[in-house]
């Protein structure tokens, strides 16, 4: 299977297992780069990895994911892991559901690590890990190459935007207003 992840706007791809390798490093290079600040501030990067047959680009969009994001000015990373099913078939159980890295020993500090950068919105320090531990989630990951959820850390349900289902949301969604369209004229 091949290795796919989408940052700093570009696809990139990984076949071997060295090439994985290096993918993984190249990419969490520029996550500690984008991610840390610096004259031009911004909330940071985010990388989206997933495995395939055939290489994604700027027309097709992978069934499995996993967002990862770091900042290296306070050391901590969270991830972001979903699968949309539709051509692997796989349903059911964890399949079903987003999930957000959970930490059962979070920091006593907010880390700021991006889960959402054109929001932006942040992690809950709860989901937030030490880079170390994002980094060998990331390469299970890349190990296993199935785009199957990484064992070697805790999860817990949430959404795309790294929010947690245990959580108030921090943002609210927008409702469809009721709209009587028979009286308007």
């Amino acid at each position: 299977m091949l290795l796919n992840v989408h940052v700093g706007g570009q696809w990139r791809h990984g076949e071997t297992p060295e090439e994985k390798s290096r993918l993984i490093s190249e990419v969490f290079g520029i996550l500690e780069e984008k991610g840390s600040g610096g004259p031009d501030w911004r909330p940071g990067e985010i990388a989206w990895f997933s495995f395939s047959e055939q290489p994604y680009g700027a027309d097709s969009w992978p069934d499995n994911c996993l967002a990862v994001s770091v900042n290296a000015s306070s050391g901590y990373g969270g991830l972001v892991w979903f699968f949309n099913g539709g051509k692997s078939g796989r349903k059911g159980g964890v399949y079903d559901r987003t999930w957000v890295s959970d930490n059962p020993a979070p920091p006593d500090f907010d880390p700021r690590v991006v889960s959402d950068p054109g929001h932006p919105l942040f992690h809950d320090p709860a989901s937030t890990l030490p880079v170390a531990q994002v980094r060998r989630a990331v390469e299970e990951y890349g190990h296993n190459g199935t785009g199957d959820r990484p064992e070697c850390i805790g999860w817990i349900g949430g959404g795309m935007s790294g929010q947690r289902d245990d959580r108030e949301p921090v943002i609210d969604t927008v409702e469809e207003p009721e709209i009587d369209w028979d009286s308007i004229h």
